[in-house]
């Protein structure tokens, strides 16, 4: 049923004959679902609904002049209205649907019949509920957030993280008591209901606490209740901040990694992404650190912080002699009794150059670039301006000059020849 509505949306959209529209809401928020048809239309019949559900019942059925409460599904109940109210002149027959969620997510159908006629598909829309994002420093707790029904009896909630591909979950609580034996590995002993009241008050949001970069991804929440099939409650994005690590030029850097404690270590890696090649800063397998392994830039100039590293699972490693080209992005991986390897820390390297300034560091070392071009730019306004000047007493000076010149000639061919002493005399004033 499901790829027939999307075949059929295809199709219209194809043809014409549909607005191919996508609509993207909060989680929380209110969508407006839009349709529209005849107007002033009598004995109409008006039906939404969500193919996918694979169900009779609907998000919304007008008929015989009444709203069909009886045919609404139950994910709908309360939180569906029609936007217009006078939706019978205007032929409005868009939908608010109210706090939408995730399980909302999905293609949504408008149909309208009149008259006792076939009832004809006037709109279709795909609704897409935007994950929220939390973002937490490395070794924090993270809150992730769920709600559900209050004072709700026989449920189980699950939170798992798709990406994992995996039977293990983050959290699930069923028959009341929390299954253990179905928490994945990666979350043991890190994870706990935040609220101790949850089922009266449907707070299924839990804590996980001392987050790791491997913790990044995807999380949902889902809930059954009295045997019916669990509902999608929340999806969030957790993202984990990398740490920054600035040492100067010519310093050691010690790059911070931790693990498990007295654990069958089969292999630790260091690497640096964007070096883009199978060269390591540092390669730890079967018991032997793998020389061969490590990339040119790094020889002789990476150890293991810690001698008792096995011990205390403190997988980090002192890079020594920094230099500029060392800077960039850090992961520390680790494998344990064969299992695949697992991301333990990622961080950033920055390198400082000697004499840097604090604006220097926040500008990449540009400022005193700048600062010696605009010294050049005053430096020629300086000297633009000196030589305007100088024109400008030049000209002036001149034209004091042919004033008076011209003032004597015009004195001598007035008054006829003078003496010598006052022609003088007159130049001097």
């Amino acid at each position: 049923m499901l790829k027939s509505a999307l075949s059929l949306f295809l199709v219209c959209c194809l043809l014409g004959r549909l607005d191919c529209t996508e609509l993207t809401v909060k989680r929380g928020a209110n969508a407006i679902l839009q349709c529209s048809g005849h107007r002033d239309a009598t004995e109409i019949m008006i039906r939404w609904d969500k193919p996918e559900l694979q169900s009779e019942e609907y998000l919304f059925f007008f008929r015989d002049g009444q709203f069909q409460e009886e045919l609404q599904h139950e994910l709908f109940k309360g939180r569906v209205e029609l936007k217009d109210p006078d939706w019978k002149k205007t032929g409005n027959f868009s939908v608010i649907l109210k706090h939408v969620t995730p399980n909302d997510a999905g293609t949504y159908e408008c149909h309208a019949g009149y008259e006792g006629q076939e009832s004809e598909l006037l709109s279709s829309l795909i609704l897409k509920v935007e994950k929220p994002e939390l973002t937490v420093k490395r070794g924090a707790n993270a809150i992730l957030q769920c709600s559900g029904h209050r004072d709700a009896t026989e449920i189980m909630i699950s939170w798992d993280k798709p990406e994992l591909q995996s039977k293990g979950y983050l959290f699930f609580f069923k028959d009341g008591h929390f299954q253990e034996e179905l928490q994945h590995e990666l979350f043991k002993g890190r994870v706990e209901l935040k609220d101790p009241d949850w089922k009266k008050t449907g707070n299924f949001s839990v804590i996980l606490k001392h987050v790791t970069p491997n913790d990044a991804g995807t999380y949902e929440c889902h809930a059954g209740y009295k045997g019916q099939r669990p509902e999608l409650l929340s999806s969030l994005i957790l993202k984990v901040e990398k740490p920054e690590l600035s040492v100067k030029q010519g310093a050691d850097a010690i790059l911070q990694c931790s693990g498990h404690r007295d654990a069958d270590v089969i292999m630790i890696s260091w690497d640096k992404p964007e070096l883009q090649s199978k060269g390591y800063l540092l390669f730890f397998k079967d018991g032997q650190f793998q020389e061969e392994l490590q990339h040119e830039l790094f020889k002789d100039r990476v150890e293991l912080k810690d001698p008792n590293w096995k011990e205390t699972g403190n997988f980090s490693v002192i890079l020594k002699h920094v230099t500029t080209n060392d800077a960039g992005t850090y992961e520390c991986h680790a494998g344990y009794k064969g299992q695949r390897p697992e991301l333990l820390s990622s961080l950033i390297l920055k390198v400082e150059k000697p004499g840097q300034t604090e604006e220097q560091k926040k500008d990449g070392g540009n400022e005193g670039e700048e600062k010696e071009e605009e010294g050049k730019e005053h430096g020629h306004t300086g000297l633009i301006g000196g030589l305007v000047v100088a024109a400008v007493l030049l000209f002036a000076a001149a034209a004091v000059f042919v004033y008076f010149y011209k003032r004597r000639n015009s004195r001598t061919q007035y008054h006829g020849p003078q003496r010598q002493e006052e022609v003088e005399a007159e130049i001097n004033v």
